[in-house]
């Protein structure tokens, strides 16, 4: 198991970041920046569930979200921070890292994505890799993307390694990234409107195998 640990930095930075974002001017060609902030305080007490290491402590959380475009060209980022009050251990670490970063260019039918981005295949039946606010998951993949667009045609190619979001939503420890490879794609031809035909692919190498050690073998 990975047992890597964040980068403890003061949560201040992430308001400075927030200053120098917005004090950016608005272009009338429509190339410009937007930042949004929000900050999620919270009051944990005995959790009663025969463990004394979760329980009376509190939680801010920072999630600072920057975007940038001019034309073609875009990118954003967000900064996750977290800050215990009154930690029951030291495995609850205030911290702030850059949890997603994505840079994109997307010249006429064409895209390309560098950084984090979600992705889904087969409408998520084959791949589903992306942000479920109401079950706490996010997940990204970390690598790049190209993909196009066009009138009876629709290409997607990417390979990268799976990103999630580095703090448990259940018990608030921090989780290392698996690093999982995912390599795919998929291709979709429309000779008439109600007429998709297309073919997926997709390789998935996970890091971590359960069942590395036993041999099934005869």
């Amino acid at each position: 198991m990975a047992t890597s640990r964040p980068t403890t930095v003061p949560l201040g930075w992430a308001w400075l970041l927030i200053l120098a974002a917005g004090a950016l001017p608005a272009r009338a060609d429509g190339a410009g920046a937007s930042v949004t902030a929000t900050t999620v305080a919270e009051a944990h007490g005995d959790n009663h569930n025969g463990r004394g290491d979760d329980d009376d402590y509190g939680l801010v959380q920072e999630r600072l979200n920057a975007g940038v475009n001019a034309g073609e060209l875009s990118g954003s980022l967000r900064l996750d921070g977290d800050l215990f009050l009154l930690p029951p251990d030291a495995s609850y670490q205030q911290n702030l890292r850059l949890e997603r970063l994505t840079l994109s260019f997307a010249p006429g039918e064409w895209a390309v994505d560098a950084g984090d981005y979600y992705q889904q295949l087969g409408r998520g039946i084959v791949l589903s890799v992306r942000k479920v606010s109401e079950a706490g998951v996010d997940v990204a993949i970390r690598g790049l993307r190209l993909a196009y667009h066009g009138e009876a045609q629709e290409l997607t190619l990417f390979a990268g390694q799976t990103n999630p979001t580095n703090i448990d939503s259940v018990n608030q420890r921090f989780v290392a990234d698996p690093e999982d490879v995912l390599v795919g794609g998929s291709y979709q031809i429309s000779p008439r409107p109600a007429l998709h035909v297309g073919v997926i692919g997709l390789y998935n190498q996970p890091r971590e195998r359960v069942l590395r050690d036993l041999d099934f073998t005869a």
